[in-house]
């Protein structure tokens, strides 16, 4: 069960510093948004981490990427 786990944390930490929303991370994963967000959050508070740390982190990212999109040829 644990190699689920963790492939389940890195999906959605993935999917969040890529832009995802919670609904859409609880879709493609088959709970709702709110048991999306809970586990991540229980998840986080396991490695000491904050959700609006990495939350700010994966709208810095999403900014830079449309940045850099926009200003290729």
């Amino acid at each position: 069960m644990e190699p689920l786990t963790a492939a389940r944390w890195h999906l959605m930490r993935q999917a969040r510093e890529e832009g995802s929303s919670w609904s859409q991370v609880g879709t493609a994963l088959g709970m709702s948004r709110q048991a999306a967000y809970d586990f991540y959050r229980r998840k986080l508070d396991q490695q000491g981490e904050s959700v609006d740390d990495l939350d700010r982190e994966a709208e810095r990212a999403v900014k830079l990427g449309a940045t850099v999109e926009s200003h290729q040829p």
